[in-house]
């Protein structure tokens, strides 16, 4: 039997981004990238029924992201959340 043990979340999305944003520090997008991986590659395979594919996909959603959070606020959009 397999028991994954994941380090409790300390910072919320928002500080980490904020951190970076602010330091530029490299581990505060390294840590999103670890908390959100396995979802987001899961949901690309499920999609994508490709391996390559969902891997090219999940960097590609993640680089948008990196690129987003670098946009003022006024013209910040939010990756992965529809504004109406």
């Amino acid at each position: 039997m397999i028991f994954l043990w994941t380090k409790p979340v300390s910072e919320t999305d928002e500080e980490l981004l904020l951190r970076y944003r602010t330091t530029m520090r490299m581990d505060c997008p390294g840590r999103l990238y670890d908390r959100y991986i396995p979802h987001v590659y899961g949901l690309c395979l499920k999609y994508l029924q490709d391996e390559e594919d969902a891997r090219d996909a999940v960097m590609q959603l993640f680089e948008e992201a990196d690129r987003k959070s670098h946009t003022p606020d006024r013209k910040r959009q939010s990756v992965g959340r529809r504004h109406e």
